[in-house]
């Protein structure tokens, strides 16, 4: 039972990054989430129980990697995640290929804004928000 509750706080962190709160901003569209997602972006996990930095890359071919260390006290949790990436109406539905044992076959991420430098989101199971920043390249 342990395993799985880490596995479901990794997850959920991993797809989260640092929480903020957020507004009442205009959702985007289908078409520019597609057009602006693709690319790397990072986004730093500052809460109580998790630190760390997590980096996300998302290719026009539809797929993604999400790379990073979080630290929970004094455990630390590589991610290494690859899958495919939809858009559905705002938002992102990422497939893992493989996800850990007891973890959700997909994950929502309702897309709040985008741009050409940031997007924030909030995990549709979670409800945890965060903001991500694009790495030029």
């Amino acid at each position: 039972m342990n395993r799985f509750l880490t596995l479901a706080l990794v997850s959920t962190v991993v797809l989260s990054g640092a929480s903020h709160a957020f507004g009442q901003e205009k959702n985007p569209s289908e078409a520019e989430i597609s057009k602006l997602l693709p690319g790397k972006w990072v986004s730093e996990v500052n809460t109580p129980k998790v630190t760390g930095k997590v980096e996300s890359a998302f290719v026009a071919d539809g797929t993604y990697t999400v790379k990073g260390k979080l630290k929970m006290g004094d455990k630390e949790i590589p991610i290494d995640e690859a899958g495919t990436w939809t858009v559905t109406e705002n938002r992102v539905v990422l497939t893992p290929k493989n996800p850990p044992e007891g973890s959700p076959k997909t994950k929502e991420l309702a897309i709040r804004e985008i741009s050409d430098t940031s997007f924030k989101m909030k995990d549709k199971q979670t409800q945890v928000e965060a903001t991500w920043t694009r790495v030029k390249e």
